[in-house]
């Protein structure tokens, strides 16, 4: 069991190896047309795969906790086959940025939760502990405190979305608004020099003699 987990999670590390690989390559040559359905379609095919086999064998409050990582890795999978469809779509790409984000800081999130004693769940020991005596879950002293940490999760859940959500649109706000600001500007040097010369170009009027 151990072996094929292994197995797996090499898998889905070299598939995202391989995308990095062909970032890398249509970046360095001038191949945009030709790569960027195929890097987001490669991409697409990553987060599918990482999608099946996301949490495989573990179940009760850490198999729902790799579960929210697979339904993110579908959404993220979802959005790179849109934009290799059609890269301008602007939504689908701030879509894709928001849950990548997400999908960071709740993997960081399951480490803690999971693989720590410093913020494991009350009542309940670590995955490592679990994972060494041959179970495939963590193991709670009382089904009160599993059905507790499983709800303290999906709130956990609830609470990276809205933050990321408003962090994201507000960053988007915010760049919108210098963006604006800086197209309106129109008080550089180099329209003060050009204000200047029109000024000493402009023919002086002539004086009528009575």
């Amino acid at each position: 069991m151990y072996k094929f987990s292994f197995l797996q999670q090499s898998l889905v590390i070299f598939f995202f190896w391989v995308f990095l690989i062909l970032i890398v390559v249509k970046e360095s040559f001038d191949l945009y047309a030709i790569l960027d359905s195929l890097v987001y379609s490669f991409a697409g095919v990553c987060f599918a795969v990482e999608f099946l086999m996301n949490g495989k064998g573990l179940v009760g409050v850490s198999g729902g906790m790799y579960g929210h990582l697979g339904e993110l890795a579908f959404v993220c999978g979802g959005c790179c086959l849109c934009l290799a469809v059609k890269p301008s779509l602007f939504f689908v790409e701030f879509l894709f940025s928001c849950v990548l984000v997400l999908k960071g800081t709740w993997v960081l999130q399951v480490g803690l939760s999971l693989y720590t004693d410093m913020f494991s769940l009350d009542g309940c020991e670590n995955l490592l502990v679990g994972l060494s005596k041959g179970k495939n879950d963590i193991k709670c002293d009382l089904e009160e405190n599993k059905l507790r940490g499983t709800a303290l999760m999906n709130l956990l859940f609830i609470v990276h979305a809205v933050v990321v959500m408003i962090m994201s649109f507000g960053l988007f706000a915010l760049l919108n608004r210098d963006k604006r600001m800086r197209c309106g500007d129109t008080s550089g040097p180099l329209l003060t020099e050009v204000g200047s010369e029109g000024v000493l170009m402009r023919p002086l009027p002539e004086l009528e003699l009575e």
